[in-house]
C-alpha cells in the first residue's frame, strides 16, 4: 500500500470519529432541557430514623426528645434523639383508644382524646408524674395546651346555645371565655408566642390568630392551600414548614412559608419511597423537621 492511499484511509477514519464526537455532542446538548433553573435553597437531607424502626402514633417534638405512642404494644413512650434511648412513660393497658394527643410544653401532662368506656369519644388529662386520669367535661371539643398550666379549647354544647373558644386550668377548672365562634368545627394550635391559631377548614389559607385575653385578633393568609394535619409552626410564629401534595405527583413537596411577607420556598429532598407526611415537627432553630410518613419516623435538615 502506497503513502497516498495509507493517507486516504487514514483521513477518512479521522473524518468519521470526528463525525461520531460531534454527533454525540450534538445529541447530549439537545437532550439536556433548556433554562432548567438551579434548584431553589433550602435543599434538605432526608433521612429515616432508623433506631426507631417501628410504627409510631401521635408523636410531639419536645426539646431533644420525642413522646409518642408505640402502634404495636400501644405504650405511651419517649425517645431521646440524642442517645437513642427509649423509655416507657405508660403502658398501654392504662390509655382509652386514642383519636388525638398533645402533650403540655415540660411534657408533665397531656391531653387525651380517646374512647371511653361509656362509648364517648371524650377528653382526658393524664398526669404523666402520678399517671392519674381526670375525665374532662364531655363538651369540650378540640384542646391544646397553652402553656404547663392552661389549656384552651372550643366549649360546644348544642342544647344550651353554647359555643365559644375558652382557656382553663388543664383539669377544666377556673375557666375563662376568650370569644364566641360560629364554626361548630374548628382545628386549634398555639403559636410560640403564646397566641392561640385556629380555622373552621382542615384544608384552608387562612388562620385566625388571637390573644388569650381575647385581644390582637388578626388573619394570616398564605399563598396557597395547607392541610393543618400536615403543617409545622416555627416557635416565633413567623413561618411554617408545610407539606402538599401537588397535582400528577406520588410524593409531597415541603416548602418553607413566610408568614408576613406571604413568600414560600421549596425544600428539595431525595426519597425512594413516596412521602405522605403528618405529624409535622420543626424543632426551635427551624432547622430540623421531623415528621412520620405511613406511621415511620423521618428526619429533614435543610
Amino acid at each position: 500500500m502506497n503513502k497516498i492511499k495509507l493517507f486516504i484511509i487514514l483521513s477518512i477514519i479521522f473524518l468519521i470519529l470526528i463525525g461520531i464526537v460531534s454527533y454525540f455532542l450534538l445529541f447530549k446538548k439537545q437532550a439536556k432541557p433548556p433554562g432548567v433553573p438551579p434548584s431553589p435553597l433550602p435543599v434538605g437531607k432526608l433521612v429515616s430514623v432508623d433506631f426507631l424502626p417501628r410504627r409510631i402514633l401521635f408523636p410531639t417534638l419536645i426539646d431533644k426528645k420525642i413522646i409518642y405512642q408505640d402502634a404495636q404494644s400501644g405504650n405511651l413512650n419517649q425517645i431521646d434523639l440524642t442517645n437513642k434511648k427509649i423509655s416507657i412513660l405508660m403502658e398501654g393497658e392504662k390509655i382509652p383508644p386514642l383519636e388525638r394527643l398533645s402533650l403540655s410544653p415540660m411534657s408533665t401532662k397531656a391531653l387525651l382524646l380517646g374512647y371511653q368506656t361509656s362509648g364517648l369519644v371524650q377528653y382526658s388529662l393524664l398526669d404523666l408524674k402520678t399517671q392519674n386520669i381526670t375525665l374532662l367535661n364531655q363538651s369540650i371539643k378540640t384542646a391544646v395546651f397553652v402553656s404547663e398550666e392552661k389549656i384552651v379549647y372550643q366549649y360546644l354544647d348544642k342544647e344550651k346555645g353554647i359555643n365559644n373558644l375558652s382557656i382553663a386550668d388543664p383539669d377544666g377548672k377556673n375557666w375563662k371565655k376568650i370569644i364566641d365562634l360560629k364554626e361548630e368545627t374548628i382545628f386549634l394550635n398555639t403559636l410560640g408566642t403564646g397566641e392561640i391559631v385556629y380555622t373552621s377548614s382542615e384544608t384552608t389559607e387562612r388562620f385566625n390568630v388571637i390573644k388569650t385575653d381575647g385581644s390582637g385578633k388578626r388573619t394570616i393568609k398564605l399563598p396557597i392551600p395547607v392541610n393543618i394535619n400536615k403543617i409545622a409552626w416555627s416557635s416565633d410564629g413567623k413561618s411554617i414548614i408545610a407539606a402538599v401534595r401537588e397535582e400528577n405527583k406520588t410524593t409531597d413537596t415541603f416548602y418553607k412559608i413566610n408568614i408576613e411577607t406571604g413568600q414560600k420556598q421549596e425544600i428539595k429532598y431525595q426519597s425512594q419511597t413516596p412521602i405522605n407526611a403528618i405529624n409535622l415537627m420543626l424543632t426551635k432553630d427551624a432547622k430540623t423537621l421531623y415528621f412520620t410518613s405511613d406511621d415511620y419516623l423521618y428526619k429533614l435538615e435543610f
